[in-house]
């Protein structure tokens, strides 16, 4: 820099490098997506998951279960091929609860309580 002026810096740097976001989105067709980081840190290693909905709170809970049962979706990845997240397909989940199917991809951002993973509707 000229004249021993600084300036600060105008750019906002990006710290994350790849990792993705810790979300789980209500998708079109009645699905649930998954993201790589949120697979990674409470569904990976599991046989799939139990669907519960708690009507007066308005939140969809993602139980992880390690050995198959009846009543267990299942976690299907995007592209078997590479790495980029999961969804499992749960149309009769919203059909059974009437949870509005979106025509367009809701992110969400989940927590974890009592063993379930949720995310609220509201």
């Amino acid at each position: 820099m000229r004249g021993g002026t600084k300036k600060a810096l105008a750019w906002q740097l990006f710290e994350q490098k790849g990792r993705g976001k810790l979300q789980i989105s209500l998708l079109p067709g009645g699905k649930l997506g998954i993201s790589t980081l949120a697979y990674e840190l409470w569904f990976k290693g599991c046989s799939g998951v139990i669907l519960a909905y708690d009507d007066e709170k308005k939140r969809i809970g993602l139980k992880p279960v390690s050995e198959p049962r009846e009543n267990m979706y299942t976690l299907n990845p995007y592209r078997p091929d590479r790495k980029g997240g999961y969804y499992i397909a749960a149309a009769a989940f919203f059909r059974n609860f009437e949870i509005p199917i979106p025509e367009k991809p809701i992110r969400k951002k989940p927590y974890e309580e009592d063993g379930f993973v949720v995310i609220d509707l509201d």
